[in-house]
C-alpha cells in the first residue's frame, strides 16, 4: 500500500513543478479571440468592457468573426522604477485587422506581479507601435528555438518515461507480492 501511495504522490510532485505563470502574450491573444467571438467569447474574462470597447466598439452586438486578423508581438516590461508598493506594467503590442480592411495597432497594458488584479488587461495603449514589431513584420518571434532547446525537450521526455516506466514495474511488483 505504502508503494501505491508514494506511485501516486510521485507524478503529481512532478508535474507541479513544471506549471509556469502564464506569458503576457498569450493573455492578450486569448482576449482577442474572446472578443471575435463577441459576448459569448467573454472577453471580460480578460479586460473591462470599456476597453475591449476601444478595440471592437460595440462587441456585444456584433456577429461573432468581425476580426479578421490578430497578431500579437513580444511583451515589454516597463523599466522605469516604480515607486514602493506598485507592481509595474508590462506592454503587449497588438495588431487587429477587422473584416472591413480597417487596422488597429495597440498596446494592451497589464499589471506585473503576484498582485495584478483579476482581469489582466487593465488599458489599451493606442501610441503608435513601429513597423517590425510583429513577426509578420520580419520582426522577432516571441519565442526562438535553437537546437540545444529541442535535446534538451528530448532528454526530458526521454527521463519521464523512463520514470514512468520504472513507476510501473514498481507498482506491479507491489501488486505481485
Amino acid at each position: 500500500m505504502r508503494r501505491v501511495l508514494i506511485a501516486a504522490v510521485v507524478p503529481v510532485l512532478i508535474l507541479s513543478a513544471c506549471a509556469t505563470p502564464e506569458r503576457p502574450e498569450g493573455i492578450v491573444e486569448r482576449w482577442l479571440l474572446a472578443l471575435n467571438q463577441g459576448a459569448a467569447g467573454e472577453p471580460g474574462r480578460y479586460a473591462d468592457g470599456s476597453t475591449s470597447d476601444e478595440v471592437l466598439p460595440d462587441w456585444e452586438e456584433l456577429e461573432p468573426g468581425q476580426l479578421d486578423l490578430i497578431e500579437v508581438g513580444a511583451a515589454i516590461p516597463v523599466e522605469d522604477a516604480p515607486p514602493r508598493g506598485h507592481i509595474g506594467e508590462v506592454h503587449v503590442p497588438f495588431r487587429v485587422v477587422m473584416v472591413d480592411g480597417s487596422e488597429t495597432r495597440a498596446r494592451a497594458v497589464m499589471a506585473r506581479g503576484s498582485r495584478a488584479s483579476l482581469v489582466p488587461i487593465g488599458s489599451v495603449d493606442p501610441r503608435t507601435i513601429p513597423p517590425g514589431t510583429f513577426p509578420s513584420e520580419d520582426g522577432t518571434p516571441i519565442i526562438e528555438t535553437t537546437p540545444a532547446s529541442w535535446l534538451v525537450s528530448v532528454l526530458i521526455g526521454a527521463g519521464l518515461a523512463a520514470l514512468s516506466w520504472g513507476l510501473m514495474r514498481f507498482v506491479r511488483s507491489d501488486l505481485t507480492d
